[in-house]
């Protein structure tokens, strides 16, 4: 089977764990995971797929699931994702909405 990649998608410091292998990410559905992971067939470029339960089967079929698509995601689509993860852009957009509240707020 060979490296799959299989890296923790996480935000750290703002980069997301696979924005670094550009391999995609193999996940439990829980938490962050579902916000950072783009699975196959959605509306984006994909960067990694999520499994449900933490067993032997569910891990297993997301491996071959894997390994039948890996062609279909891109170095491009994990670094495009990860942007969305980094500080500057946290803190712009923050400030922005915050700025447009206060617009809304003084009319």
């Amino acid at each position: 089977m060979g490296d799959i990649g299989l890296k923790i998608a996480v935000a750290h410091d703002g980069v997301s764990a696979f924005q670094g292998g550009e391999r995609g990410v193999l996940e439990i559905a829980r938490g962050g995971a579902r916000d950072i992971v783009r699975e196959f067939d959605g509306p984006e470029a994909p960067t990694g797929v999520l499994f449900k339960e933490q067993t032997v089967d569910s891990l297993k079929q997301v491996v071959t699931t894997f390994e039948a698509r890996r062609g279909e995601i891109t170095p491009e689509a994990c670094a495009a994702s990860a942007v969305r993860f980094l500080v500057d852009r946290f803190k712009r957009e923050l400030r922005d909405a915050f700025e447009e509240t206060c617009t809304l707020v003084r009319a």
